[in-house]
């Protein structure tokens, strides 16, 4: 997924407009939008702000390392699962004790 694809699907998931991320940001609407559609490449200062203002810090640090942000985000939610099935076995454990 390229730059601008990612960094739409982490404002999206947000749930911020890009109007309000523009404010957010201190850029433009346009920026946002042209940003979003590769037409223009963030400076390190919006690149921060960006996945500052969506809370999608794992997804800053996965791009930063080079690694896909989906292949992270799918892994995390792979790990969320098994923690919430060990902790529904540890609570069905010491209810029958």
């Amino acid at each position: 997924m390229e730059l601008g694809g990612v960094l739409r699907a982490v404002r999206l998931r947000a749930r911020l407009s890009q109007e309000e991320l523009a404010a957010r940001l201190f850029i433009n609407q346009s920026d946002v939008s042209k940003i979003e559609k590769n037409r223009k490449i963030p400076d390190a200062i919006t690149f921060i702000r960006w996945f500052k203002a969506t809370e999608a810090p794992e997804v800053c640090a996965a791009m930063l390392c080079g690694i896909d942000p989906t292949t992270l985000t799918e892994f995390v939610q792979q790990v969320m699962t098994f923690s919430q099935l060990v902790g529904a076995f540890v609570y069905l454990m010491l209810s029958i004790m």
